[in-house]
């Protein structure tokens, strides 16, 4: 679901996983919530955008592979250049 008021952008990401295979004794199951956000400056050289995106801020503990725990929580932000 995104949302662009302007120079602005805004968007949510529900992730739902059931019954995932992991090679462990039982099935996976879970679900996670992302979010991301967005400024763009117009400029005469070409658009530069700041970002930040927060990816699984439910802080949901999962394994897509059998004993290899996926990240919690995380937080990214960066700038993107258009040339």
């Amino acid at each position: 679901m995104g949302y662009t008021p302007g120079q602005w952008d805004f968007s949510a990401e529900a992730v739902s996983i059931w019954g995932l295979l992991t090679g462990g004794p039982e099935k996976s199951d879970y679900a996670m919530v992302n979010l991301r956000g967005a400024y763009t400056l117009d400029r005469s050289d070409g658009p530069v955008t700041l970002f930040l995106k927060l990816d699984n801020i439910n802080n949901k503990h999962y394994e897509i592979t059998y004993g290899c725990p996926m990240p919690g929580f995380t937080m990214m932000g960066g700038v993107d250049f258009r040339f």
